[in-house]
């Protein structure tokens, strides 16, 4: 589905305020370590969720740009300035899932993968095959959000080997926005 120039109808409007609501409580100025098992071996991946991370994640065009999460932040978000980009709806129907990526018996982890479309160096992804977290690492070492998958429209990970978590941890790194 392809709608550049339509505004977001209700259910995703919907989708968006329950999504940003879930992410502002579980994610916003967090670092999720991951700790799993890979042949024997424990390895860890922690990830750092900001603000400004949210916006990319919902596949939005939003006229303000990154100002997405402060306008729904301050409940002053223009409806009219929301427009569908490629994968929108979809995004925004994983975005309201996103506490799986906090529940040790719902998610396992894949590394490195090249693909056609997408490149990452992690992938965070639901058992039940809902949703995906695409990860990337930077020159600090941190792992940052690179792209929200919905898996029930896409078969492209399902040959890849998956490791089991086996803890996750939780660290705020602010305490106010």
């Amino acid at each position: 589905m392809l709608f550049l120039k339509n505004y977001l109808n209700n259910k995703d409007f919907r989708n968006l305020l329950r999504g940003f609501n879930l992410y502002k409580d579980l994610l916003n100025n967090k670092i999720i370590k991951y700790t799993y098992l890979h042949d024997k071996q424990y390895k860890n991946v922690s990830i750092k969720f900001h603000h400004f991370n949210f916006y990319h994640l919902t596949g939005i065009n939003y006229k303000r740009g990154s100002k997405l999460y402060k306008d729904l932040s301050d409940n002053k978000v223009n409806r009219n300035l929301l427009f569908y980009q490629k994968y929108t709806s979809w995004k925004l129907e994983s975005l309201v899932h996103i506490a799986q990526l906090l529940n040790i018996n719902c998610v396992n982890i894949t590394e490195s993968y090249r693909g056609t479309h997408l490149e990452f160096s992690n992938l965070i992804k639901s058992k039940k095959r809902i949703l995906a977290l695409a990860i990337d690492i930077n020159s600090k070492g941190y792992y940052y959000c690179k792209s929200l998958l919905n898996l029930k429209h896409t078969n492209e990970y399902n040959n890849l080997k998956f490791y089991p978590i086996i803890n996750i941890e939780v660290i705020n790194t602010k305490e106010k926005e």
